[in-house]
């Protein structure tokens, strides 16, 4: 029977990686460990010098973690200049009562891109067709209850009763005609209809009838 490399008591768990016996799977539950601490410990409180083969240890384990004093300094004097020049005021001030923060329940709203006619985007039409879908989903979450009303079921082509967003003018007349990307993703050119009526207005080639 193997016994504990650190206590000498009968082990019970195997480390691979020291390739030991040990008498805990867990190093503090061994009392030549729990020993170790609890002289660590008791010179800490005394107020006594860390011995320096422990002090080596612990600046090895934290080298790279540590902020260096020159660099706390150097933000600390940043956060002073910028402050020096700005000021700010909390949102409850002057206020009485029950307050709430002024962006409660908010989510942060990021505005559309605007493409620029002389993007490349413009002269591909599987580029032109993705952008549009991408910012199709985008104005049709926005404008929800304008395009979708009754909040008809949205999904894929062979699902009875559901409906899928149509483009009016279609993309390949938009690309074809040189239509921005943002005017043929306008809500105004978004519909609601059903998707069988939606894959009979193209031909057998991807095309959409004139």
């Amino acid at each position: 029977m193997e016994n504990c490399y650190r206590c000498g008591l009968p082990a019970t768990y195997y480390i691979e990686s020291r390739k030991k016996w040990s008498c805990d799977k867990i190093a503090q539950k061994c009392p030549a460990v729990k020993e170790k601490i609890g002289k660590a410990n008791a010179i800490s409180l005394l107020g006594k010098k860390m011995p320096q083969h422990v002090r080596e240890i612990l600046n090895k384990a934290i080298i790279g973690k540590a902020c260096p004093e020159d660099k706390k300094e150097k933000i600390r004097q940043s956060n002073l200049e910028y402050w020096a020049d700005h000021t700010r005021e909390p949102w409850n001030k002057g206020k009485k009562g029950l307050q709430t923060a002024w962006n409660k329940g908010k989510k942060k709203e990021e505005s559309l891109e605007i493409i620029s006619r002389d993007d490349p985007v413009y002269s591909n039409f599987r580029k032109y067709r993705n952008r549009i879908a991408v910012r199709t989903r985008k104005i049709y979450k926005q404008f929800k209850d304008e395009i979708n009303p009754q909040d008809l079921l949205i999904g894929k082509c062979g699902i009875e009763g559901v409906y899928q967003i149509d483009h009016i003018i279609s993309v390949r007349i938009g690309f074809e005609q040189g239509i921005s990307i943002e005017e043929i993703s306008s809500k105004e050119n978004l519909q609601i209809i059903p998707w069988l009526d939606n894959i009979k207005k193209y031909d057998g080639k991807g095309n959409r009838k004139r």
